[in-house]
């Protein structure tokens, strides 16, 4: 792509160029912002796509695209709900299977021994720096009237980790949704954004916000080809992720040390608070002690 933008107008009856129309200076910055995300848009859902044929396939398909295959799946895998060991595993019998059945994947002076003494280095890597696979640069932010939306759940009798749990799937789907809104979320990144870590009680907060419609559940229980495991669900949250001038942003490394009671504090006066929640919950969440009654 050039780093020059300009539109090219060409008269009905005419197959030649008749008049080129450069861009302003702030025509310019626009149109690099839309082509900018839109060939992300597409990397993205290309590279995920070609992580999963490997994965399906359990070889490498390309020659030469050993660590570049590595690197990625080991983000990609991570992200799923995998642990260091069971991203080893699945990615070791793609290399295992590659060498026994594709040689020539590889280059012929790499031994099996080497790349995946490799592959465990990456994959460590990956996990001690806790990279992070799709829209790593994109700033996230959590709208006032989004956070309203999510305090005004009828938890019908259930706890307010009802309702920390509704946030934490609009963070996940603003960070990771795809261009159809649908978005994978681990039982596992569930609980280190600081939820419940029993999967009963997480099972039994996602039937209910899609018994009210906050949460659709686009697939359950899939099994993944040639194993026992299953992979990890996928989601769509059905709110509108709104806009606006008042909104807390988030630090994409640090989720943990957010609390769900930090974004009230963030994005409501006290009266606002007092309004939205009741009297317990108020309390409860410490919310006095945060506004300094």
């Amino acid at each position: 792509m050039s780093k020059y933008y300009f539109e090219i107008e060409v008269l009905p009856d005419s197959k030649k160029i008749n008049q080129v129309q450069f861009l302003n200076d702030d025509e310019k910055i626009e149109s690099k912002k839309i082509i900018n995300n839109i060939n992300y848009k597409i990397d993205i859902e290309s590279e995920t796509k070609a992580i999963l044929l490997v994965l399906k396939n359990k070889h490498l398909l390309y020659p030469n695209s050993r660590h570049n295959f590595c690197f990625k799946a080991s983000i990609f895998l991570k992200e799923q709900g995998h642990d260091i060991a069971g991203t080893i595993g699945i990615m070791t019998d793609v290399l295992e299977n590659t060498f026994k059945h594709h040689r020539e994947m590889i280059d012929k002076s790499t031994t099996q021994e080497f790349a995946l003494s490799e592959l465990a280095r990456i994959v460590k890597n990956t996990y001690d720096k806790n990279y992070i696979w799709g829209q790593t640069s994109k700033e996230i932010k959590i709208y006032k009237d989004e956070l309203k939306e999510v305090l005004n759940i009828n938890t019908n009798g259930k706890s307010l980790h009802l309702k920390k749990l509704a946030l934490s799937t609009l963070i996940q789907s603003k960070r990771y949704a795809s261009q159809n809104g649908i978005f994978y979320m681990p039982y596992s990144t569930m609980t280190k954004m600081g939820n419940t870590g029993s999967r009963g009680r997480l099972l039994q907060y996602l039937l209910y916000l899609e018994e009210i419609g906050f949460l659709e559940v686009v697939s359950r229980n899939e099994q993944t080809e040639g194993t026992y495991k299953k992979k990890a669900n996928r989601y769509k949250v059905n709110i509108s992720q709104e806009d606006g001038d008042e909104f807390i942003v988030l630090d994409l490394n640090s989720l943990e040390k957010y609390d769900f009671k930090d974004y009230i504090v963030a994005l409501f006066t006290i009266d606002e608070a007092k309004e939205i929640l009741t009297k317990s919950q108020f309390y409860d969440l410490g919310l006095a002690k945060l506004y300094k009654l």
